[in-house]
């Protein structure tokens, strides 16, 4: 770890200007930017575009952990459940790779899927953190998910906005997941791959906001990764 210089001459300057870190950055927000080593790597990675936004968002800080992976069915001999075992295995394996090129904290973590108490799958996922600390809490509330406060602390933890993660806990009223993205094509073609949370009927409108926010905030710290998300068509 680097500790900060007892003597910094630009710091210095600032505060005789009166000027403060806090005052050009009140949120305390990581100002990584374009052309940062670290977004060059994520650039470079063998990803999918969205494994590259989620990423991307927890080097910005707009996200304190994320959570990479998905259900392999052991029982299925097609072509299709192998592909997709593949794309799962090959996914975390070069996630592991980018990440340690990031400084970033990840888990994985495995679980069993049962079907009448006999194992016909497993399921596979990657926890990565902007932290170790909100890599732990997420395992500590992983088990007791379905507790309201622990809804609402993923829900934050993961950067969903407040409004989706107060409807999605009170039970309230979430737009179907394919309805999801067919509303956010309408507003504006490939939109709907810069969204990671379900939508709320009653704040549609603000949550529409929030995601082009973070449209935004990708476009401005890679142009790179925001092309491949509109493109993903």
């Amino acid at each position: 770890m680097e500790f900060e210089p007892t003597f910094n001459p630009d710091k210095r300057e600032k505060k005789e200007k009166g000027e403060t870190e806090k005052d050009k950055n009140p949120e305390n927000k990581n100002e990584i930017k374009e052309g940062d080593p670290k977004i060059e790597a994520l650039e470079k990675a063998n990803l999918s575009s969205e494994t590259k936004r989620d990423i991307l968002l927890i080097l910005l800080e707009e996200k304190s952990v994320t959570r990479i992976g998905g259900a392999i069915d052991l029982e299925s001999k097609s072509e299709k459940a192998e592909k997709r075992r593949q794309r799962i295995e090959h996914e975390i394996k070069e996630i592991k790779k980018v990440i340690k090129e990031l400084d970033l904290p990840s888990e994985v973590m495995e679980t069993q899927v049962k079907k009448e108490d006999k194992q016909t799958g497993r399921r596979v996922d990657i926890l990565i953190g902007k932290n170790q600390e909100s890599i732990e809490r997420i395992k500590e509330i992983n088990k007791n998910p379905t507790k309201t406060e622990n809804e609402r602390e993923a829900g934050k933890l993961y950067g969903y906005p407040p409004t989706a993660v107060e409807t999605y806990a009170k039970r309230g009223g979430l737009i179907d997941p394919e309805k999801d993205k067919e509303i956010l094509r309408e507003k504006e073609a490939g939109l709907e791959n810069f969204v990671n949370f379900r939508l709320s009927k009653e704040h549609l409108e603000e949550e529409i906001e929030f995601i082009k926010k973070h449209k935004e905030l990708i476009k401005e710290a890679s142009p790179q990764i925001y092309k491949e998300l509109k493109e993903n068509n």
